[in-house]
Formats: C-alpha cells, structure tokens, sequence
C-alpha cells in the first residue's frame, strides 16, 4: 500500500509480508512516524521495527479501537465525535452538541458504524462539533499535506 494521507500515532496495520520482526499476519502500531515511506511501529509483544508502508495494510476499527477524535455514525447517518474512551463506554458529541454516554459493546446492536478515511462535515457541522460559530472559522491549507 501507498503510505496514507493523513495516517495517524496509534493507528493499527497488518503486515503483508514477512518482514524484519513481523511475521505476516501481524497486527502492529505505529509508534514514529517521520513523515518517511518507512515508520516505527510495535506488535504486541513490545518488539519494534521499522516497516515500509508497501509491506502493510490498514486495519478497520473496531468499536473497541475508538479514540478520542474519531467520528460515529448512527443508523441515519449522521456524525457523532469521541469525546471521551473508557473500558467499557464512550461519550460521544452529535451536531446538535447533545452529549450520550454509551456502553461499546451496543453500538453495532444500535446500528451505528465507524466513519473510516476521510470525514466530510460541512461547516455548519464543524460549527456545531466545536462550538464555534461559522462565520468565525476559516479553513487553511494544511502544509503538511502537499
């Protein structure tokens, strides 16, 4: 695989290939990351590597690989952010600036999905998520990424 746009400390890969320290099959996370095609990441043994993106695959989250930031769906579709991650429950924030309080393991029972990749939220939903009027935000261009 290519290295990801915007690949994130902590985020979970799975070897392609027998690799340095890795058996294929592994599942590992990135620990360093140097803006580079090769990172630093730890199975969980504790071992550590440096591995090239080409010998890894994303691994999908799972309700219980929620962090903070991330971005839920409910049934209808619509955007909730991590606000907060526990052992067993979550706090999450809608665009409404509701806050729940939910137990992990029903989200999928409740029909509510993980936002994979890129999130797309209009203005007013950043508004809403942050708390801080549209007209007050500007959206720059994020250096990092060109």
């Amino acid at each position: 695989m290519k290295r990801p746009r915007n690949v994130r400390m902590g985020e979970k890969f799975r070897v392609t290939t027998d690799y340095s320290s890795f058996e294929k099959g592994a599942i590992i996370k990135l620990i360093r990351d140097d803006n580079d095609d090769t990172c630093l990441y730890k199975n969980s043994c504790g071992e550590e590597s440096f591995v090239n993106f080409n010998k890894l695959e994303l691994v999908e989250k799972t309700f219980f690989d929620l962090e903070e930031g991330d971005i839920i769906l409910d049934k209808y579709g619509y955007p909730e952010v991590i606000l907060a991650v526990g052992e067993k429950y979550i706090l999450a924030k809608d665009i409404s600036d509701d806050i729940e309080y939910y137990r992990i393991s029903n989200l999928e029972d409740w029909g509510y999905t993980i936002k994979q990749g890129v999130v797309e939220l209009t203005l007013e939903d950043i508004a809403n998520l942050s708390g801080v009027p549209v007209e007050k935000i500007k959206i720059i261009e994020d250096k990092a990424c060109k």
